[in-house]
């Protein structure tokens, strides 16, 4: 399971290096906007936020366990 998951990993990332490389060494977030506007937005925003790390936390679980 292991070798599995570290060979996508590295997949991932002989794709996703030159991408950075070529881009000019970062990701461009001037055209990212976030809707503060209402309540329900920003705590939609915040909720999705917290999802995200909470998946990356148990993928590296995961990897760990073995």
């Amino acid at each position: 399971m292991f070798k599995k998951i570290f060979g996508l990993f590295c997949l991932f990332a002989f794709f996703a290096v030159p991408a950075f490389a070529i881009g000019g060494g970062g990701v461009d977030l001037s055209g990212v906007s976030l809707d503060t506007a209402s309540p329900l937005a920003l705590a939609a925003t915040v909720l999705g936020g917290l999802g995200v790390l909470w998946g990356i936390r148990k993928v590296i679980k995961l990897i760990n366990r073995s």
